[in-house]
């Protein structure tokens, strides 16, 4: 789905990936698409790191642009999406807090998920698209906010069941091809280091990471935020451990 070449997100056309890529859509084989987006709070911070973000200048902004630049090149007829978040909110609506982890987390979907046993912050599956309800997509990305932490580790372990386990795809709902030549695509969009604590860097060696890497027939990361500009900071160790080739990760502006 993603190869080097034309803009999903350039700084022109949508103030996005300065590395530009190509979402392609010529074949017709089928394709599941699994988007993870980090809801952590700090991506309600200014891009450029000023102390206020101006209107449209916030993380989240950024990455809801990208992601629906993403999902406009994408064939509704050949491909399933299915969105993944980081952090303890998604709509509006359905705005969790820390205190609430031992409720329920209804989805847009309308589908129930508990909580992941993850210190303060979750994982979960936001909702899952094909041709039948593909148009609500972008509304529904419009919508998403942000709050909690960033568990990363926590999103893979997701990602690895909707791409290898059919029991949790069905538990949920998600829609998944299974053809012989579906190929299957994992983009993360994200602006930081993995969980609350230094100890919880990325090796590439988790089982939700590594199970990922090997399932998945490409694996991208978009990382927004001067945070994980630097090639020594955490959140760029962290991306490179996930995806491996350092060609794969692009930053955002």
């Amino acid at each position: 789905v993603i190869s080097e070449g034309d803009i999903v997100a350039s700084k022109d056309a949508t103030n996005g990936v300065q590395k530009t890529a190509n979402v392609e859509t010529k074949s017709a084989d089928k394709k599941n698409v699994i988007l993870v987006l980090d809801l952590s709070g700090s991506m309600n911070e200014d891009i450029d790191g000023e102390d206020e973000p101006s209107k449209g200048n916030a993380k989240i902004d950024k990455m809801k642009i990208a992601a629906k630049k993403f999902i406009s090149k994408l064939d509704s007829k050949t491909t399933n999406v299915t969105l993944v978040g980081i952090g303890c909110a998604t709509y509006k609506k359905h705005h969790l807090f820390w205190d609430e982890k031992k409720t329920l987390n209804k989805h847009i979907d309308g589908t129930e998920r508990e909580w992941s046993p993850y210190y303060d912050v979750d994982a979960f599956v936001i909702s899952t698209y094909n041709e039948k309800n593909w148009n609500s997509m972008t509304s529904d990305i419009d919508g998403l906010i942000c709050y909690g932490g960033t568990n990363i580790t926590g999103a893979m372990e997701i990602v690895a069941d909707i791409l290898t386990n059919a029991k949790y795809r069905s538990k949920y709902k998600i829609e998944y091809s299974t053809e012989e030549n579906a190929r299957s695509y994992v983009t993360l969009l994200t602006d930081g280091a993995n969980g609350p604590e230094a100890k919880d860097r990325i090796t590439g060696k988790e089982k939700g990471v590594k199970t990922t890497r090997e399932n998945a027939d490409e694996l991208f990361a978009i990382a927004f935020g001067k945070d994980v500009i630097s090639e020594t900071s955490d959140g760029y160790k962290d991306l490179k451990a996930i995806v491996e080739d350092t060609d794969k990760i692009y930053q955002a502006s």
